[in-house]
This record gives structure tokens, C-alpha cells and sequence, in this order.
């Protein structure tokens, strides 16, 4: 089944940076399925700002981490 899991994540463009479950026979995708249910699950209010944030991080590039100290 991660055979074809792994064409099921990877060619579908709307699938980028999520992540699918893959537990038998059966392949889910966690990320789009979880979001329907942000709402009711954190209440809008809290939803609307935390979408307002994701929007801004997109915008400047996503956050930056900074560098790993050296080994």
C-alpha cells in the first residue's frame, strides 16, 4: 500500500505539504480533512485569527528557523 501512497501524495498538486495515512488497504489524507473541522473544533473566532496568521506567513515566505549551531 505505500507503493501507492506514494503517487496518491506526491502527483496531485493540492496535496503539497500534507500528510495521508496510510494504515492497511485504506489511504487517507489528514491535512484537508482536519481543516473542515478547524472551525467547530477551535470555535471561528480563534479559527479566523490563526488563518490570518497562516496568511501572513505566507506572505513573507513562510518562518524562517534560524541556522543550526555547528556540529
Amino acid at each position: 500500500m505505500v507503493g501507492e501512497a506514494i503517487p496518491f501524495a506526491a502527483v496531485d498538486e493540492t496535496r503539497r505539504g500534507t500528510s495521508c495515512l496510510v494504515a492497511g488497504k485504506y489511504i487517507r489524507e489528514l491535512e484537508h480533512t482536519r481543516n473542515s473541522l478547524m472551525g467547530e473544533w477551535l470555535r471561528e473566532d480563534l479559527f479566523e485569527k490563526l488563518g490570518f496568521l497562516g496568511r501572513y506567513l505566507t506572505s513573507i515566505g513562510g518562518f524562517r528557523l534560524p541556522p543550526s549551531p555547528p556540529s
